[in-house]
């Protein structure tokens, strides 16, 4: 990840599953959610993207995001769920 750097504000991570990664996109560093939003910010808040694929909130517990931020950052934006529908018409239900 990018070192921190002094902002008016703060530093914003991203975390969560492959939706905040940018699993297929094919520029995801422009592209992702976490990169959008870095763009509708500006420079008071440098936006890391800390997503991974795989994580499921079903299987893991939304805190999983939490486990890959390197420190505590000012901000937490996290992106979870999209991979915890099955899109054959059955919802995933949590055991």
């Amino acid at each position: 990840s990018p070192a921190a750097r002094p902002t008016a504000f703060g530093r914003l991570a991203c975390a969560g599953d492959s939706i905040a990664f940018g699993t297929g996109l094919p520029n995801r560093e422009n592209e992702s959610c976490p990169a959008i939003l870095a763009t509708k910010l500006g420079n008071d808040w440098p936006v890391e993207n800390f997503g991974v694929e795989g994580i499921r909130a079903l299987d893991n517990g939304p805190s999983s995001a939490f486990r890959h931020l390197p420190e505590t950052p000012d901000l937490a934006v996290v992106l979870l769920g999209g991979s915890d529908v099955q899109f054959d018409g059955n919802p995933r239900v949590p055991r």
